[in-house]
């Protein structure tokens, strides 16, 4: 009776599998013309979906190198099939195709996990990548004195070395000192110097990234589950409304009370966000949530880019000496000013060339198919997957960069820049279709120049007032990896106030 009652489940267990697998197998029968990487048969290729956790490089390295006749290739993932492209060309395809067919918005919900991590209506209405676009953007200038303020400031206090060696942890340093310098322009003083202010906003960006990274390789039937954990981040959400809560606040009365005629409005996002925002969503916790989605965005990218330019920069001695003479030869002409910072192309290039080889990312440039979309050579990707380019790979390819493209030349983009004057497509800011550490196209990152700005101004500042050095005997270590997430270690840094500073 026992054995009969086994047997049976055993049936039944073979049933279910078998059905899945045909089901499986027909879904994907519109993707046999994309070749795969790793994998391709039903349940078998849960293999590759691990793998890609933990050797996701070595997965798009062997697609990269043996796929490029199509183009583009397929690797398996806990939801379904990643469309990575490999080509210029097609990259450019996915740029220009339009909204309704490729949706960046729908990718970056699913890539983010927004539903259980940041909430999904910001989606809905993302009027605050106008806002940090255009009125952010546009106001760069005018701040310039009130963000170098905050730069002098947040190094003297975050670092805090005299004539003595003074040891810290890299990334939290530069974690306080990016968010305070953000703030500035985010919310003004005294918030921005407000020691919680400054943690929460770090802690939220930490917590959204890593419950993304686990989110992202959990079955779909699980994530409800999964997201019972992230109850940090709500936590997160009613500190921020008690911190900025009260400003906010007043910002909504003074605006409903003054409307067009607010005159001495203040200049920072909270304003630009309150004006910006929707009247229907004129809500004081929506707004918050509004203004921790953008502090998430600058924070996240600029400390992790900061972190690997700081390991670069003290790999070598000459390009510290030849960088800080750049710097103190334009604040001699052009004094600490938007145009210096323009000016110091040495700078620009190290920063470019670090974003370049020691990007944060594998992959880039997301978007999710609303319907078919064709690429140029042919190829039919159907509705309802994630088409990804392989940003690493296209960046270090010596086809696209040069014979020695795996190499770190600091002066690479500034060298360019002497031969082709007057050309913008050598700064950091400017993207294509083989350099997408910014994106491309009308989608990439809208923070870009104020990212720029204020990275080019804390390494301008470092050169000049500090010394920085690893520890003894120790050298820049390599980054670690989840997935195609690339994060710089935590390592101990020693910094020396220069005398002649």
């Amino acid at each position: 009776m026992l054995l009969g009652s086994d047997l049976s489940l055993l049936y039944v267990a073979a049933g279910v599998i078998l059905l899945y697998i045909i089901v499986q197998v027909y879904k994907d029968r519109h993707l046999r013309s994309i070749p795969a990487v790793g994998y391709t048969i039903p349940i078998l290729n849960w293999v590759t979906c691990i793998q890609y956790i933990f050797q996701a490089r070595e997965l798009i390295r062997e697609g990269y190198e043996k796929h490029q006749s199509t183009g583009v290739f397929r690797i398996a993932a806990h939801d379904g099939w990643l469309i990575i492209v490999a080509n210029p060309q097609l990259v450019e395809d996915v740029r220009r195709a339009p909204d309704d067919t490729l949706n960046f918005t729908e990718a970056v919900m699913r890539s983010v996990q927004l539903k259980y991590t940041i909430g999904n209506d910001i989606a809905d209405r993302t009027y605050h990548v106008d806002v940090v676009r255009n009125a952010l953007t546009r106001n760069l200038n005018t701040r310039f004195d009130d963000i170098r303020d905050e730069i002098q400031v947040a190094f003297d206090e975050e670092i805090g070395a005299g004539d003595n060696w003074k040891e810290l942890p890299a990334i939290e340093t530069i974690q306080r000192i990016v968010s305070r310098v953000s703030n500035r322009l985010f919310v003004g003083m005294p918030l921005c110097r407000n020691r919680a202010w400054v943690q929460l906003n770090i802690d939220y960006t930490t917590d959204v990234a890593i419950g993304a990274m686990v989110l992202n390789i959990v079955p779909t039937l699980f994530k409800p589950l999964v997201s019972w954990s992230l109850t940090k981040l709500k936590a997160q959400r009613q500190l921020a409304n008690k911190l900025v809560g009260p400003i906010i606040a007043q910002r909504l009365h003074d605006l409903e009370e003054h409307g067009e005629k607010w005159s001495d409005r203040p200049n920072d996002l909270i304003t630009w966000l309150v004006e910006a925002c929707p009247p229907e969503l004129r809500e004081v916790p929506l707004i918050t949530n509004r203004l921790l989605v953008v502090e998430f965005g600058a924070i996240h990218t600029s400390s992790m880019t900061f972190s690997n330019v700081i390991y670069n920069l003290v790999s070598n001695e000459e390009w510290i000496r030849m960088l800080r003479e750049e710097v103190e030869h334009v604040v001699a002409i052009e004094g600490w000013s938007k145009i210096a910072l323009a000016k110091m192309h040495r700078v620009d290039s190290f920063i470019l060339e670090t974003q370049r080889v020691h990007t944060i990312g594998m992959l880039n440039l997301q978007r999710w198919t609303m319907k078919p979309f064709t690429f140029s050579n042919g190829i039919r990707v159907p509705a309802g997957y994630q088409i990804i380019s392989a940003a690493e790979m296209l960046q270090i390819d010596p086809a696209h960069h040069g014979g020695r493209a795996t190499e770190f030349n600091p002066w690479r983009w500034s060298d360019m820049r002497a031969k082709d004057a007057g050309s913008l497509k050598h700064q950091m800011v400017a993207t294509n279709s083989t350099l997408l550490h910014f994106g491309h196209g009308r989608h990439a990152c809208p923070g870009r120049f104020f990212a720029a700005y204020e990275l080019k101004g804390m390494l301008a500042h470092l050169l000049l007032e500090y010394d920085v050095r690893f520890k003894e005997g120790e050298r820049r270590p390599s980054n670690m990896e989840f997935g195609p997430t690339i994060v710089p270690p935590q390592v101990q840094l020693e910094f020396k106030k220069r005398r002649d500073s």
